[in-house]
């Protein structure tokens, strides 16, 4: 979550996925910075956290602009399709 801005300014990143629960920085406070610098980049945000807390933390990150959001535990396949229709309403890439 600190260094999001300094990736981003050193490469080109099509989607962001992040946890909501971090030390340091949380993914809330991130999604926030993002949604400014970064408006139409897709942010997938993800948590893990005590079951209320993460159905509250992924509401907040849902009202802050994320593309999608998934409680864990999560399948592979349920992040793989959140990534791509992220990618896909972005704009980012085409439906194949």
């Amino acid at each position: 979550g600190r260094r999001v801005a300094e990736i981003l300014r050193e490469r080109s990143i099509a989607l962001i996925i992040t946890d909501l629960v971090m030390p340091g920085r949380d993914g809330l406070e991130t999604l926030t910075e993002l949604r400014y610098s970064h408006p139409r980049l897709p942010v997938i945000a993800i948590s893990g956290d005590l079951p209320l807390n993460a159905h509250l933390y992924l509401s907040v990150a849902e009202k802050l602009g994320a593309a999608r959001v998934l409680a864990k535990p999560f399948k592979m396949q349920e992040l793989v399709t959140a990534a791509r229709d992220a990618l896909v309403a972005s704009g980012t890439v085409a439906m194949k």
